[in-house]
């Protein structure tokens, strides 16, 4: 059975003077596009069993609303330090360490290493990830372990 990786970049966040870039929360304009997104996830019936989440507060607001949205189960949220700004690399670490009784996984995080990691696991060259945007990949494995380069047969992109 082939697993499914669904990567999520962070809503737009504001930069309020004072608050340091680990604490910014969403802008206005980023609860908007959390919205749309949740729209569209929940239309496609979308269903995440894992979300390994940044544990930045723009992340973390992303995450909970599309989890509220979408009527996930809070269990299969988790926020991880380790994934603040994290490389690919960390990011295919924590998708490597997942169980394989998960079939869909989501990864909810920043640019670069969002991009990146879509760009290792698709072997092409794709665009950077714009904020809120959602790639779902299909990938020809069936243990997590296994996820590394190229892997990924096909990629749905949706952009807030």
């Amino acid at each position: 059975m082939n697993k499914t990786l669904t990567l999520i970049r962070h809503a737009k966040a504001d930069a309020p003077h004072g608050v340091s870039d680990q604490q910014r929360p969403l802008s206005e304009k980023g609860w908007q596009q959390v919205k749309r997104a949740s729209s569209a996830l929940h239309k496609r019936a979308v269903s995440f069993e894992q979300i390994y989440c940044s544990d930045a507060l723009r992340t973390r607001q992303t995450a909970e609303q599309l989890n509220n949205h979408l009527g996930l189960m809070s269990a299969c949220l988790h926020y991880q330090a380790d994934l603040y700004l994290a490389s690919h690399n960390t990011l295919l670490a924590c998708v490597n360490a997942t169980p394989n009784q998960y079939q869909h996984v989501a990864l909810i995080g920043h640019n670069p290493g969002l991009s990146d990691l879509w760009r290792h696991l698709s072997a092409q060259y794709q665009t950077d990830l714009s904020t809120c945007a959602i790639v779902t990949m299909a990938l020809c494995v069936d243990d997590w372990r296994a996820v590394d380069y190229s892997v990924a047969t096909s990629s749905e992109v949706w952009r807030a």
